[in-house]
């Protein structure tokens, strides 16, 4: 079986065995080992104890019950419910599935309960066929921010909610089960999930696109060598011994979460079998074992007599845990005429059974289901049914058998789990309840402590520049080793006596010299064991890493212990609190590096050594004083940034470049995110009140703020252009997408922080540069589904609007309508349509929301619509009137603007026609100059369509501008006064124009008639005489013959007489005079 890559190593460095022996590997550290000699106390802060023993408390857990949750257990009979690790729990009816969290998160948020509807079942909906996926430390930070929701009916109907906020958001699908019903269901995360039927079938289901939901069935390998992989010991296939007539069993088998696979173990019909999920398609689904379970149980040697085994004629499975040194099983043996419940442990290597304990329960007498439950740090196995907690240690070395009944009235118990190390039920009167049960102690390795007290009791006793008390520091470290030996008693924990400030540096720097300590071995001794990464020193590097890590674990819990935290005002405990998980995130991050060693060794050595002033140190030396400064790691990518940047330059090959710039961001990513993962655990151990930038992203210090923008830059400019491979390609934008999500995150959390308005701005202008660079880049390079990763995390909806008009996807514009419907998606999108000019696509007959007609509603320039959507039509021509006299930058928008005001009005129900009458000649008046506007500029060659309004003024003065002029231009311009009130300069001119276009000094004698017809000026009349509204326009000869721009003609020439015929010989003497 798998044994996890960091539980394999512990096993090979510490001499760790199974939990059967004397220490455990269930242990986290060696520290958690570390107890008084009395029993370790069972109470928990204010909780309320239900029920005591003399070994054992129960008492209240969690977050209250939501008022929906309590109402629905008061009224309802039948009921499942789920208690998710993550910290979510679910109580499922035949029409709701009701979901909250029952811890509180590192936000200290508290989230309302969630009820999502559910599909119609003539059965009966279960929990077991429910699963709430939360990203945690299963999966990288980007992968997905939010809570999913998946829950199969018994027929395999799907329902599922991408993000468990959004109830009314979700997919489904029908699963063709063929007269088959569900049974239960479990998580592979993030490839989707494994559903068992209830005669064995096994199916992956998978959602694509958050919305796309497949599905498949998986089958048990013909030949098991196609199941063979790197890390199983032994692979067999056994046929099935026996007739089993039990329900089929499903449970989770993953541990190690940083790997890409996924285990599940399955039994059905008496056979226990291991699936690999690495994938989301059928091919990445392979079977690494199948075992008979009978013939397992009767191969072991332990408790159980031989004989009874012998006599075992078929083996259930009620439920089974894994766990990191083999599979947990709650059995049911089945003799000749009787059942026994017993708890079974199968090792990693499936042999035999290495524990068989016989539970002295009779199952017959237990109500409701019963779950198996196993925590990690004290081998206990919890049995609950719905009336009864029986609980049993797994480990023979404890010799108490702890075998509890409880007969009080507790409600019933509806589910039970583990969150962290604690054993939990879910009740219908109390609510949430945890089981604390004594356990005696277990001695720890004194090779690692005692090689690590040494290092610290050697350390100096104080530093002349150091500002911190000498006597504090020596009280708290003094502490801390009478703490580690078990002797530190009330006396010592009250001879703290110092400031807050003086005590947070002492922690600070306790912290820090304990983690820069160097190692006590020689070296050399490192040769005779395993070599995974440097020559000579890699394990001792990798044992004192571990070793510290251990001895920081233990420092927080000494801290914890003895109250210090509370002995700090709150602004000193936020500090401290922030250094000791920098810290350990220091830690990790070294760890990753040293693993990482073999993947790139060149690439870790040349940044160490250009690291270090002292050339003439060996490689090894060089090695090891690295990686014993672990507080000053972030300089190593400081130093990483500048070995990339030399050999880019001097890399000739572009595959050399891009695999150079793979490798830096991949170490970059694994570290930050091994950082990040270690932050989240420490932020449960020791919660912040406040957000804090973490310094994978700070501008402090190294600024690993720029560094992450260098190499994202690196990446973005000199990596992808150059990618001639999908694999490739996929591996850096994988990388891109994590370094963007750590920077991003970092920009967020100091945006939070900052009060000062003016730095908060250029913040927030660089936060949003970065984040539209990188996404556009990702665009442009055509990597649509990793620049929507990034978009959608973080909400920029500018860019993932841009995206949909890249790809021209309107099925993903309309899913994001739908998944950002409360966060304004809608408004920046019309928006954006106005800025661009879009205006057709809010005018189209399917863009209908309560979004839109807000956001028209509120646009000055565009809540004309909103108008004509509810039927004010007359409202809306008001406010197109309005726009239409406001507008002066294009002639072409304001005549449209005239059109749609004119039509609005004729289609208003206003009473008052013959208002409505004049406001639409009013219009059309306008209307008419601007048919003008465009018949002029026409006829002089200009575009209308991108002209700025133009007065009527203006306009004429354009067409007589010119030395000679048609008669066309002179019509145009007479018309065009009839828009001008009361400005007779204008039309002087007009006349005055019109009469010096001809010459007037001809004899007029022989037929003045012939003569003046000729006339400019002659025609104009006679064009103004043939209209009764033109003939207004037509000036009197007094008022002509006193225009100054004709005075000199008049004086030097005859044209008055013509002038004056002209007025006779059209009749227009009552004009003339």
């Amino acid at each position: 079986m798998y044994t996890p890559k960091r539980l394999y190593q512990q096993k090979q460095q510490y001499n760790l065995n199974s939990p059967f022996d004397k220490v455990s590997p269930f242990q986290n550290s060696y520290v958690d080992n570390i107890k008084d000699s009395q029993t370790r106390s069972l109470m928990s802060g204010s909780s309320k104890v239900i029920e005591k023993g003399e070994s054992h408390e129960l008492v209240t857990y969690g977050t209250d019950l939501p008022i929906e949750v309590s109402s629905i257990l008061t009224s309802e009979k039948y009921v499942t419910a789920l208690a998710e690790s993550s910290g979510w729990a679910a109580v499922v009816t035949n029409q709701n599935i009701y979901a909250w969290r029952y811890t509180i998160g590192t936000n200290k948020k508290v989230l309302p309960c969630i009820t999502l509807p559910l599909s119609y079942t003539a059965l009966k909906h279960k929990s077991q066929l429910t699963s709430i996926v939360q990203n945690d430390s299963q999966t990288a930070p980007m992968i997905s921010t939010k809570t999913c929701v998946i829950n199969v009916s018994p027929e395999g109907a799907v329902r599922y909610w991408p993000n468990i906020t959004k109830v009314s958001t979700y997919y489904e699908a029908m699963i063709s089960f063929e007269g088959k019903q569900s049974y239960s269901l479990v998580s592979a995360a993030p490839y989707g999930w494994i559903l068992l039927a209830s005669t064995g079938e096994i199916y992956l289901i998978t959602v694509h696109n958050n919305s796309n939901i497949q599905y498949q069935q998986l089958f048990a390998s013909a030949g098991m060598l196609s199941g063979i992989g790197k890390r199983m010991s032994s692979y067999w296939l056994q046929p099935s011994t026996q007739e089993s007539s039990g329900n089929p069993c499903l449970c989770c088998g993953t541990i190690d979460f940083s790997e890409n696979e996924r285990y599940f173990y399955v039994v059905d019909k008496g056979s226990f079998q291991k699936f690999e999920v690495a994938g989301d398609q059928k091919s990445a689904c392979k079977t690494i074992f199948k075992v008979d379970l009978l013939s397992t149980l009767k191969a072991s040697s332990e408790p159980l007599d031989i004989l009874q085994l012998k006599n075992v004629s078929s083996v259930d499975v009620v439920d089974m845990k894994n766990t990191g040194f083999g599979t947990v099983f709650l059995l049911v043996l089945n003799f000749a005429n009787k059942s026994q419940l017993s708890l079974g442990t199968l090792k990693n290597n499936c042999s035999h059974f290495e524990s068989l304990i016989d539970l002295d329960i009779d199952i017959h007498k237990l109500e409701g289901d019963i779950q198996l439950s196993v925590t990690s740090t004290d081998y206990q196995a919890y049995i609950s049914s719905s009336k009864q907690i029986f609980s049993r240690s797994l480990s023979k070395n404890l010799k108490s058998v702890i075998n509890i009944q409880f007969t009080s009235t507790i409600g019933g118990i509806l589910c039970a789990g583990v969150y962290g190390n604690n054993a939990i039920f879910l009740s219908r009167q109390h609510g949430f309840l945890k089981l604390l049960v004594s356990s005696p102690n277990i001695l720890i390795q004194e090779r690692i402590l005692n090689e690590q007290l040494k290092t610290f009791d050697e350390m100096e006793q104080g530093d002349a520049e150091n500002h911190v008390s000498h006597d504090t520091y020596s009280v708290l470290r003094n502490m801390l080793i009478a703490f580690t030996k078990g002797h530190l008693n009330d006396e010592t924990v009250a001879s703290i006596l110092c400031s807050s400030e003086e005590l947070r540096d002492s922690i600070i720097m306790l912290s820090k010299e304990l983690l820069n300590s160097p190692a006590v071995s020689d070296p050399r001794w490192a040769s005779q064991t395993i070599n995974v990464g440097f020559t000579t020193s890699s394990v001792l590097i990798q044992n004192q890493l571990r070793d510290k890590e251990q001895m920081h674990n233990y420092l927080i819990d000494f801290l914890t212990k003895t109250k210090c935290f509370k002995k700090l005002n709150e602004q000193d405990n936020e500090s401290v609190k922030v250094h000791l998980i920098e810290h350990a995130e220091k830690m990790e991050c070294c760890s990753t590096i040293l693993d990482m060693y073999s993947q790139v060794p060149d690439l870790i050595s040349q940044s160490i050594d250009a690291l270090n002033n002292q050339a003439s140190l060996e490689d090894c030396m060089t090695k090891e004083s690295f990686f014993a400064n672990v507080t000053e790691v972030d300089k190593f990518f400081d130093s990483l940034i500048k070995v990339e940047s030399d050999q880019l330059f001097t890399l000739r090959t572009v595959k050399e470049q891009v695999e150079l710039i793979a490798a830096v961001s991949g170490l970059f990513a694994a570290c930050f995110t091994a950082s990040w993962k270690c932050r989240q655990k420490l932020l449960i151990t020791l919660p912040t009140k406040q957000v804090f930038v973490p310094w994978t992203g700070s501008s402090l210090g190294v600024n690993t703020r720029s560094l992450l923008k260098q190499q994202i830059e690196i990446s973005l400019k000199q990596g992808l252009p150059k990618v001639d491979s999908t694999k490739v390609g996929t591996i850096l934008t994988q990388h891109i997408i994590l370094l963007t999500d750590l920077l991003l995150d970092a920009f967020d959390k100091e945006l939070i922080l900052c009060k000062n308005i003016a730095e908060q701005n250029v913040l927030k202008e660089e936060y949003v540069q970065q984040r539209q660079n990188i996404i556009l880049s990702l665009i442009n390079h055509g990597y649509y589904e990793q620049a929507a990763t990034i978009g959608e995390k973080y909400e920029d909806f500018i860019m993932l609007i841009l995206l949909c008009e890249k790809t021209n996807d309107s099925y993903r514009l309309n899913r994001y309508k739908s998944m950002f419907l409360s966060q304004g998606f809608e408004s920046e999108l019309y928006r954006y349509y106005v800025e661009k000019g879009y205006w057709e696509k809010l005018l189209v007959a399917n863009v209908k929301s309560q979004e839109l007609d807000n956001f028209l509603s509120s646009h000055s320039y565009l809540n004309w619509l909103h108008y004509i959507d509810i039927g004010e039509y007359y409202m809306a021509s008001e406010i197109l009137g309005k726009l239409a006299s406001e507008e002066s930058e294009y002639a072409a928008r304001k005549k449209v603007l005239l059109v749609l005001s004119n039509l609005a009005k004729m289609s208003s129900v206003e009473s008052d026609l013959t208002a409505i009458g004049n406001e639409i000649r009013e219009n059309d008046k306008a209307l008419e100059l601007l048919d003008y506007q465009e018949q002029v500029l026409q006829f002089l060659g200009k575009d209308f369509s991108s002209s700025s309004t133009i007065s009527a003024a203006d306009l004429i003065e354009q067409i007589i501008g010119d030395d000679y002029l048609s008669e066309v231009q002179f019509n145009m311009a007479i018309d065009l006064l009839e828009h001008i009130n009361g400005n007779d300069f204008v039309a002087n001119d007009v006349w005055s124009k019109c009469i010096l276009q001809d010459r007037w000094d001809e004899s007029v004698q022989i037929d003045i008639l012939a003569v003046v017809s000729q006339k400019m000026f002659y025609k104009c009349l006679k064009y103004c005489k043939n209209s009764a509204i033109r003939q207004k326009l037509i000036p009197s000869l007094k008022q002509l013959l006193l225009s100054p721009k004709i005075s000199d003609l008049v004086k030097t020439s005859r044209c008055q007489p013509q002038l004056q015929a002209c007025y006779e010989l059209l009749g227009l003497l009552e004009v003339m005079n």
